[in-house]
């Protein structure tokens, strides 16, 4: 769970998003992610009081970040094979809760996230698609990271639709998790838990494995 509470952390780096002047290069995947890693650090640095409303978070999240990340592709990964036992309303309320959920973890980490501190440094692509970095802080070692993207063959725009931190995957580790859940109990019901945490609000449990310091913030 520490890997992935990482992996979260790293989603954080990545999602200042569309807050600069600068046009995205969506036909890019290389470039887009590193425009908006930059753009990110750029606007907290300018505006740091943006990490202290959560609804405002949530709210510009919502607006920036969803237009470059694929989340109905990553919810059916999330899904996998049982999807062909779903129907097609099933699937888009997973994918919305899903959707929703990201966006709730995505604002309680934002409150964590230090830009005096934290940085990411990029690598060079050697698989196309995937995208290797390094999430950088000072006086704490290196964690790999690679953002998986995916291009829509009709627009031949890229959009983000995972994150691996040391190799851990968040989708993957997602659907191993719901796997037993959608077997045992059905879509449906994994459908309500995701939104059953997103409503109750998403405690501080959700980021027990990033380091003490940073919790303390």
């Amino acid at each position: 769970m520490k890997l992935l509470r990482v992996f979260l952390l790293g989603w954080v780096c990545f999602s200042g998003l569309s807050w600069a002047a600068e046009p995205l290069n969506t036909r890019d995947p290389e470039v887009l992610v590193q425009q908006l890693a930059n753009q990110t650090f750029n606007k907290i640095k300018q505006h740091p009081e943006l990490l202290d409303d959560s609804n405002e978070l949530r709210n510009i999240l919502y607006q920036d970040l969803l237009p470059h990340i694929h989340y109905r592709f990553a919810a059916f990964k999330v899904i996998g094979p049982a999807i062909k036992n779903t129907k097609k309303a099933q699937r888009e309320a997973f994918a919305e809760a899903f959707k929703d959920y990201m966006l709730s973890t995505l604002t309680l980490l934002f409150k964590q996230y230090d830009p005096e501190q934290h940085t990411v440094k990029f690598d060079p692509v050697r698989i196309p698609g995937q995208i290797p970095a390094r999430f950088v802080a000072d006086g704490r070692p290196d964690i790999s990271l690679i953002f998986y993207t995916r291009q829509n063959k009709k627009t031949k725009e890229w959009k983000v639709w995972d994150l691996a931190a040391e190799g851990i995957s968040q989708v993957e580790t997602k659907h191993k998790e719901f796997r037993p859940l959608i077997r045992q109990r059905g879509i449906d019901y994994v459908t309500d838990r995701l939104k059953e945490k997103v409503s109750n609000g998403l405690s501080s449990e959700e980021i027990s494995g990033l380091p003490k310091n940073e919790q303390a913030k």
